[in-house]
């Protein structure tokens, strides 16, 4: 969390946000995660800003806020080509695990909203730890009430639900001290894929022990052969729809079978017919076609 003040002739915000991006793109190269950013803001004035700030300085920026229709484009441009996107709240629903790099540059009153701003890349198919860098006025007292609802809503899940991620962090009045700090913290892929290996060594008899619980239970309530069905691949598809196939085939032939003109053909499963079709009337009689 940055706690900053601005001045009227500087946009203070503005400035911490690039001193931000440059140290995060260096730290992001280092840790192997793609240099990538996904910066969220609350109006489309203060996003316009950002994308000529950004643009101005040298990066490629994209914007979503919901007004053009084809806005997945504009997600898989971020993915291939682009270094940020700036975006509104409107940005929901889409996998943007490419991206590790969160800033809320407007920080939401909503906690809710605040953790579904982080999940759009915190999520399954994300390879590297997550930072979220968040701006805050320290002489700004809407900042100030949005940051009090923030704490007393957390609080409020850690009373109900026992637990709650803690998604506003510590504070620094320097945007590039606060991420090289953040940045300490976050571990490279392979780090990852070891803790990731360890983690399931250490819970390897619970998982087995519970898969062969859930089987147990599987099997009492269910036959054997029924529950080795439960699960639908693709053979069991091929197998399940050949058996449907022999038995039409058999209530065909039952059906045909003595029928005058009537001929079954078992290597194509197919009926051929003998009958010669009737005349078919065009009222030629009448001297009309």
């Amino acid at each position: 969390m940055l706690k900053l003040s601005e001045t009227v002739t500087t946009n203070a915000k503005g400035q911490e946000l690039l001193k931000a991006l440059k140290k995060a793109f260096s730290e992001l190269k280092k840790i192997g995660a793609n240099r990538k950013a996904l910066i969220f803001t609350e109006d489309r004035e203060t996003q316009a800003y950002l994308v000529r700030l950004l643009a101005d300085s040298g990066y490629s920026v994209l914007e979503h806020n919901g007004s053009k229709s084809r806005e997945y484009d504009i997600m898989r441009r971020f993915e291939t080509d682009a270094d940020i996107l700036v975006a509104t709240d409107t940005a929901e629903g889409f996998n943007l695990a490419f991206c590790s790099f969160v800033v809320n540059y407007d920080l939401p009153y909503n906690v809710l909203t605040l953790e579904q701003r982080i999940m759009r890349c915190h999520r399954m198919g994300q390879q590297s730890d997550v930072i979220v860098l968040n701006f805050l006025s320290s002489t700004g007292m809407a900042d100030t009430r949005k940051l009090q609802l923030i704490n007393k809503r957390i609080m409020q899940f850690d009373g109900i639900m026992g637990m709650s991620d803690d998604v506003v962090g510590n504070f620094s009045a320097d945007a590039k001290e606060g991420v090289e700090k953040a940045f300490a913290l976050a571990r490279n892929k392979s780090e990852i894929q070891r803790d990731f290996e360890v983690t399931l060594a250490d819970h390897e008899d619970i998982n087995t022990d519970a898969v062969q619980e859930a089987e147990a239970v599987l099997y009492t309530t269910f036959t054997r052969d029924i529950a080795k069905n439960v699960t639908i691949t693709p053979q069991y598809i091929k197998d399940k729809t050949e058996e449907i196939n022999t038995k039409l085939w058999a209530l065909t032939k039952w059906f045909f079978d003595g029928k005058h003109d009537y001929r079954c053909i078992e290597e194509t499963r197919t009926v051929k017919i003998g009958l010669r079709p009737q005349k078919v009337f065009t009222g030629g009689a009448f001297g009309t076609r």
